[in-house]
């Protein structure tokens, strides 16, 4: 339940082939309840904690064959609410909010081969619940919330090429928004779910649209079909042809029941 702040640690392994989620695997020793960051890198699926009671950096590696996590160096500027993606064997961790709550542009990278941090380039949008994903060796992140005492979201595109180590702002998203979802395919960013304003109980506030990003030609189409309802902090990965969006957050209807 929302109002209770209850964090679930299970790792759930979801099988596209029958159909089928699969339980049970080693529970997540550190974990929140959404604004984390993770990625597979190698054999191991690497995560730095999501929104949780305290800003400490932690990261996480789950080793799939011998279903067994093992704490890592916690990042040295502790951020969460973040957004970002593997890139190299590299988790980049990138925006959210500080130990002060106040939003971030921070960007780091951690190598698990190493088990150590570098610090990047600082987002130019100071943004939390961002949107981001990697592909073609660039950090893309749209949208997110700049302010944490009153919601305002934006709708900013802010490109971080990761070898030069710099920033590009690119065309805005169609509207602000923040605690969307962004997965990369074939050259192209979908952006999923979210919330359009700080509002989050109205109806309009949500985002059932589709948007794809074309890292080409720096466009957007809004044509896709819509989201059958709407979800916010959610997950999302691709396979197989497919954009697998899952969880996160949602509303009821006005007699109770779920979408």
């Amino acid at each position: 339940p929302w109002v209770q702040n209850v964090e679930l640690p299970i790792v759930e392994e979801f099988n596209p082939a029958d159909n089928t989620f699969y339980q049970p695997n080693a529970v997540v020793p550190d974990f929140g309840f959404f604004g984390g960051v993770a990625g597979a890198i190698g054999g191991a699926v690497v995560s730095a904690r999501g929104a949780s009671s305290g800003v400490d950096g932690v990261i996480d590696a789950y080793d799939i064959a011998s279903n067994a996590w093992t704490k890592k160096a916690a990042n040295p500027t502790p951020q969460y609410y973040a957004t970002g993606g593997v890139h190299e064997g590299q988790l980049i961790v990138s925006g959210g909010v500080d130990s002060a709550q106040a939003p971030v542009g921070t960007t780091s990278a951690y190598d698990l081969a190493t088990d150590t941090w570098s610090s990047l380039a600082a987002n130019p949008t100071k943004a939390y619940l961002s949107a981001g994903a990697v592909t073609g060796g660039k950090l893309y992140v749209f949208g997110g919330d700049t302010s944490w005492s009153s919601s305002k979201p934006t709708s900013d595109l802010q490109v971080l090429d990761i070898a030069a180590n710099t920033w590009t702002k690119k065309a805005s998203l169609p509207f602000a928004m923040y605690a969307a979802v962004a997965v990369a395919h074939e050259g192209k960013i979908y952006i999923a779910g979210g919330l359009k304003n700080e509002n989050i109980s109205k109806k309009g506030s949500w985002n059932y649209s589709l948007l794809v990003y074309d890292t080409a030609t720096d466009t957007y189409d809004t044509s896709k079909a819509a989201m059958p309802f709407p979800q916010a902090h959610a997950a999302a990965a691709t396979y197989g042809g497919y954009v697998f969006v899952y969880g996160g957050q949602t509303f009821r209807k006005s007699d109770g029941s779920d979408y």
